[in-house]
């Protein structure tokens, strides 16, 4: 197979692409009816590759010739075209060619971190972690198989944090942040609430599919807080239990960290209010960032926060940073007047005269 040229990301409108991409879903429809009353069937595809995610079509008169080939987590060569439908840019298949033998991690987005570096991460703010039964729990986290599902597994289907590495990369940032809260406010229990930011979201893990990012058949079937509640369950079992005290507040915490709260209950604890706050703060912020191209100023709308994000009018806008003048050095800077009141200088040889 040549070396694949052209990405998800290159993709403009009325281009002729001819490249390899994972078919991460497909799904037959119906076209509206005409005024005849006659709709026609076409596909309707997510085509990946590791820079992002394509929208598909195959119109109805191509769907015997390319069918057998667009399955679901298949990876095929596809040729088409590109067309724009609003604020969105489909590629039109004509024709598709399965790839046999394809490394299917090359053709799903990943996080642009290291990943490596942000386990190092992960692993330093665990060590922080003073409370020795949480401090042991995360340990046993970090030892598990389990840990490096998590270390891989995307956050979301669609949006922010969707690509490898998604789900720790969210972590991290919702930990940083709740430990800067944690750093300024002494009435916080700044074991609690590291620990429940490090493992908020360990059920995502069983929530997404790992390639097509998918809903599994569990995240279908359960929100993924009641899915991180259940494997919490079984890690406090292997790390040989939990205080009553600190398991009820660390379930808490984690089971109210969405905005609308784990069968609507709210944040009762500092700790908990703390980590919805900060859980919120990243999520919405990453959804902005990946917004599309939009409409001037205005991005696309979000639509897990359903609303534009205005960007400015790049015309007007003033530099983002001015340069900042050199910090003066102890040799330049210049003595500031004293006072008659203040004590005197250890070399000052005048020291016993008042005026």
């Amino acid at each position: 197979m040549a070396a694949k040229t052209l990405f998800a990301s290159d993709i403009e409108a009325n281009m002729n692409v001819d490249s390899a991409f994972l078919v991460r879903n497909v799904e037959r429809k119906m076209t509206k009816p005409n005024k005849f009353g006659d709709s026609k069937p076409f596909l309707a595809l997510e085509l990946a590759d590791r820079t992002g995610v394509v929208t598909g079509r195959v119109w109805s008169e191509n769907i015997p010739f390319v069918e057998s080939v667009l399955l679901k987590n298949a990876v095929a060569q596809v040729i088409g075209t590109t067309q724009a439908y609003g604020n969105e840019i489909s590629l039109v298949i004509t024709d598709a060619t399965a790839i046999e033998g394809a490394d299917l991690t090359e053709y799903v987005p990943s996080s642009p971190r290291d990943r490596a570096v942000m386990v190092q991460e992960y692993a330093g703010l665990a060590a922080t972690v003073a409370a020795a039964d949480l401090h042991h729990l995360l340990t046993v986290f970090m030892a598990s198989a389990f840990f490096d599902e998590f270390a891989r597994a995307p956050a979301a289907h669609v949006e922010a944090y969707a690509y490898l590495g998604g789900l720790l990369e969210h972590t991290l940032n919702v930990a940083q942040l709740a430990l800067g809260i944690a750093t300024t406010r002494t009435d916080v229990d700044a074991d609690l609430l590291l620990t429940a930011a490090l493992l908020h979201d360990i059920g995502k893990v069983d929530a997404y599919e790992p390639l097509t990012f998918t809903q599994s058949v569990d995240g279908q079937l359960l929100d993924h807080t009641a899915l991180t509640l259940i494997r919490l369950d079984r890690l406090v079992d292997e790390a040989g239990g939990l205080g009553d005290e600190a398991r009820r507040q660390l379930y808490h915490a984690i089971a109210t960290h969405e905005q609308r709260g784990f069968s609507g209950a709210p944040p009762q604890t500092k700790e908990a209010v703390v980590l919805q706050a900060c859980n919120q703060l990243d999520t919405t912020l990453a959804a902005a960032s990946h917004t599309g191209a939009g409409d001037g100023p205005w991005s696309d709308t979000v639509r897990s926060l359903r609303r534009r994000f205005y960007r400015g009018n790049p015309a007007e806008q003033a530099p983002a940073s001015l340069p900042r003048a050199p910090a003066p050095t102890a040799a330049v800077t210049p003595e500031q007047p004293r006072s008659i009141w203040d004590d005197p200088a250890a070399d000052d040889l005048d020291a016993e005269i008042p005026f």
